[in-house]
């Protein structure tokens, strides 16, 4: 099955399946760039005009700088972004619990949670955002849900935060992450909503 199929497992229903892509598309361009992130990145441009619109200019920032990028720049800014500078760190769980137990706790929750939804975690730690986005794109329950948009959502800001007073190319990737997460998580039924 592609990244961009929708398991028979998901909360993608027919009237949210294009929404439902469209946050696991842009879990993966928050990962390492790899050699797909040209074609990603414009999968992902199709997406949000259909699905979230209002983000389009996000989408089509990142999207005109991966097209002006080679794949070792991308490569280079990505890990001086989020590997070397620890308010930008892309583990979630960071910052909101530090390095305390509590993150220790929900790191094993998320990776069990990961492994009953055969996500893989590809050498990244349970809270890494890409890990949290696509976790969200399956039935969890209420209390689930609700633990993981307790660290997303605040990470999130915290990192664009960062990244905004850097001017950093990224940071329209993650304001676009924040705002797909939100409608994702907006079009759930009530009763799956965090």
């Amino acid at each position: 099955m592609s990244d961009t199929q929708v398991s028979h497992d998901s909360v993608a229903r027919p009237e949210t399946e294009g929404l439902h892509r469209l946050v696991r598309e842009v879990a993966d361009l928050c990962q390492y760039p790899d050699e797909k992130i040209h074609s990603r990145v414009e999968g992902v441009l199709e997406l949000v005009t259909e699905h979230l619109p209002e983000h389009q200019p996000q989408a089509e920032k990142f999207a005109e700088y991966v097209r002006q990028s080679s794949l070792s720049s991308l490569e280079e800014v990505y890990t001086g972004t989020f590997d070397y500078a620890a308010d930008c760190a892309l583990e979630c769980g960071w910052h909101v619990f530090g390095e305390s137990y509590d993150r220790g706790a929900f790191l094993v929750k998320m990776r069990v949670a990961l492994e009953r939804w055969n996500e893989p975690e590809f050498g990244l730690l349970p809270d890494h955002l890409h890990c949290l986005m696509r976790l969200l794109c399956h039935p969890l329950d209420f209390e689930e849900r609700s633990q993981v948009m307790v660290v997303v959502g605040p990470a999130l800001e915290k990192i664009c935060k960062a990244l905004e007073s850097q001017g950093n190319p990224y940071h329209s990737l993650l304001l676009l992450a924040e705002g797909t997460v939100k409608g994702w998580c907006s079009k759930l039924p009530s009763g799956e909503k965090a």
